[in-house]
């Protein structure tokens, strides 16, 4: 069997697998105690492998993300002392004007998250973002300043081209204060 603790109501296990079937845990479970599983042991899974689960006698089935969406991780960039772009760097207004990453994100990310700040002194005034390439306005991203000097803010996935590029539009004013920071990206996991 796998490493496990079992202890007050709380069952963890490294090796859900082996685990799984010993006749301790339906008993631990029986009288009320939960189990977790490792996150790491899950992720081991090969793809389009599953693990059952019967918590509190309820089933569940946990398959590996690798068979469903292919195998990411999430690398964040830590504590930058300052935000990456501003109202002054984003210069084009008016149209959808690329913005190139790949000074700060890694040529084999697929997905860049962003935290954008924004406020506006004479409202509305909105800041979006979107995928290069995409050319309905749907599947966009963004913020809308709807409130005066009121500083808004949005956290966005955003798909990243070969080039690491995204695209960007906001209105031209002279009031608009923005920061844009790239908190992380998503890596594909080999």
């Amino acid at each position: 069997m796998g490493s496990r603790e079992l202890s007050g109501k709380l069952a963890v296990f490294t090796d859900p697998l082996a685990a799984l079937d010993d006749s301790e845990i339906a008993a631990f479970v029986a009288a009320g105690g939960d189990i977790a599983v490792v996150e790491s042991a899950v992720a081991a899974l090969d793809t389009g492998s599953s693990v059952k689960i019967n918590v509190r006698g309820v089933s569940r089935e946990v398959v590996s993300l690798a068979s469903v969406v292919g195998a990411v991780k999430y690398v964040d960039r830590g504590d930058p002392a300052a935000g990456d772009f501003t109202e002054a760097t984003l210069a084009a207004r008016d149209a959808w004007t690329d913005l190139d990453l790949s000074a700060i994100v890694p040529a084999s990310a697929t997905v860049v998250h962003l935290f954008v700040f924004g406020r506006a002194a004479n409202p509305p005034k909105g800041f979006i973002f979107r995928a290069k390439g995409n050319v309905n306005g749907l599947n966009v991203r963004g913020i809308n300043a709807v409130v005066a000097n009121l500083l808004d803010f949005a956290e966005m996935l955003i798909p990243l081209n070969a080039g690491r590029v995204i695209q960007y539009n906001f209105e031209t004013a002279t009031d608009l204060v923005l920061t844009v920071v790239v908190a992380g990206w998503l890596l594909p996991v080999a």
